[in-house]
Order: structure tokens, then sequence, then C-alpha cells
């Protein structure tokens, strides 16, 4: 027997500016969201079904500002981003494969008090990932 998921999202623009140490950071503009298990209030990202999943994020500060900032599966850090020139707004991009359990949670966050993000373009900071492999 042959089951296929389609599980997909992309979502930008950060809701604001700053966030505490390890808050899930919130992209409110979502474009893509197939399986459902991207939430836009809390920025947090479910597995619907357990599988390989690919995330890709970028997000950007402005001039002075060092920033910290990663992927969080279940609370625990992964792939971690420093990002911060100064005069310069700066963007970095990176990526993680997982493996996720149905119900399994990655979100974006800062290690410390991420201040000065920029939120004021509409798809330079984005999150997203894909379903890339089931496990049955």
């Amino acid at each position: 027997m042959f089951v296929s998921a389609t599980i997909a999202f992309h979502a930008h623009h950060l809701q604001k500016d700053s966030y505490s140490p390890n808050e899930p950071f919130i992209f409110s503009h979502v474009i893509l969201n197939e399986g459902l298990g991207y939430n836009q209030t809390t920025g947090i990202f479910t597995a619907p079904v357990s599988g390989l999943y690919l995330f890709v994020k970028q997000t950007c500060g402005l001039p002075d500002r060092l920033l910290s900032t990663y992927f969080s599966l279940n609370n625990n850090a992964l792939t971690k981003t420093l990002l911060g020139i100064e005069d310069y707004q700066t963007c970095a991009s990176s990526q993680t494969i997982a493996q996720l359990s149905k119900g399994d949670t990655m979100f974006v966050t800062g290690s410390g008090t991420s201040s000065g993000l920029y939120t004021y373009s509409d798809s330079w900071p984005y999150f997203a990932g894909a379903l890339i492999n089931v496990n049955f």
C-alpha cells in the first residue's frame, strides 16, 4: 500500500523586532501551509506525521547588532547562526534536516535577547519546511 503525505509550509515577516531568549519567532505572513503544521499565532511547526523533514530559515539584523538565531527541535538547539556587521543590515540563512515524530515541534528562536531583528521586508526573514520522507 502506498501512502503519500504533503507537508510543507512557508511563512515570512517577523511579527516584532525583539524576542526573549528561547521565545519562538513568529513569522506571521503564511504563504503556504500544506498539512496545517505551522501555527502563525505561535510561530511553531508541529509535525502532523512522523518523518524526515527539511527546514530553512533566514533572519536579518539591523546595523551594529550581533544576533544568534537557531532552530529549536522540542526546545533543543539545532544549527545556530550568528549575524551582525557594523554599519550594515545583515541577513543569514541556514537549513537543517531532522527526524521528527508526530507531535514534535520546531521553531526559530534566539539564544539571547534578540533585539534589533529586521522586520520591515515581507520576504527577507522567513521560516519554511517540508516533509521529505514519511515514516511508517
